[in-house]
C-alpha cells in the first residue's frame, strides 16, 4: 500500500494521491490543478522521476504559483528516497543527489523570499538505513512505504499542532 493510503488510514484523513508516477515532472500547469482541490495541506513528493535540470527550472515556479493560488494552505516538500543502486552506480548516486539538491535549493529560495508555511523532509529521514525498504534497491515495498508514512505523519502532526 502506498504511503498516502497508509496515512489516510492511520490518521483518519482523506488523501488524494494524484499518482503521476514517472510523468510527474513539476510542470507549472499542475499548480492550477492542485489549487482546485480543497486541501488542508499539499504534500509535494515529485522529485524521483524529474531530471535535476527539470527540478532546477520548475520546482520554484510551480510552488510559487501554488503558494499564490493557495496562500494559507501548508506545503510539505519531500525529497526523493536514496537509491540503493547508488552504492555501486555513481551515475545514480549523483543524479539523486542533484535532484534533492535542486529541490532543497527551491525550498531555501522560497523561504528566503518570505513564503511561509512551507516545510521540508530530507531523504535521510525516509527509509531507514537497514537496506530493507525496497524490493530492488529503487522501488519501495510495504516496509518502505510504512517508514515514509511514519515520517510524514510526524511532520503533519507538527504542522497542524502549530496552526
Amino acid at each position: 500500500m502506498a504511503y498516502p493510503s497508509i496515512l489516510s488510514r492511520k490518521l483518519n484523513i482523506e488523501t488524494f494521491n494524484l499518482g503521476f508516477s514517472g510523468s510527474g515532472k513539476m510542470e507549472i500547469a499542475i499548480a492550477d490543478v492542485l489549487a482546485k482541490i480543497p486541501a488542508d495541506i499539499y504534500v509535494l513528493d515529485c522529485v524521483p522521476n524529474a531530471l535535476p535540470q527539470e527540478i532546477k527550472e520548475r520546482a520554484f515556479p510551480l510552488i510559487e504559483k501554488l503558494r499564490k493560488l493557495k496562500p494559507h494552505v501548508p506545503l510539505l516538500m519531500v525529497e526523493s528516497v536514496d537509491r540503493e543502486t547508488g552504492n555501486w552506480n555513481a551515475y545514480i548516486k549523483n543524479r539523486v543527489s542533484q535532484q534533492n539538491s535542486e529541490f532543497k535549493k527551491a525550498y531555501i529560495n522560497l523561504v528566503l523570499k518570505g513564503y511561509k508555511n512551507i516545510y521540508y523532509i530530507s531523504a535521510d529521514q525516509l527509509m531507514g538505513d537497514d537496506h530493507e525498504a525496497t524490493v530492488d534497491g529503487t522501488h519501495l515495498m510495504d516496509l518502505g512505504f510504512m517508514r515514509i508514512s511514519e515520517t510524514i505523519s510526524k511532520k503533519l502532526s507538527e504542522i497542524f499542532e502549530n496552526k
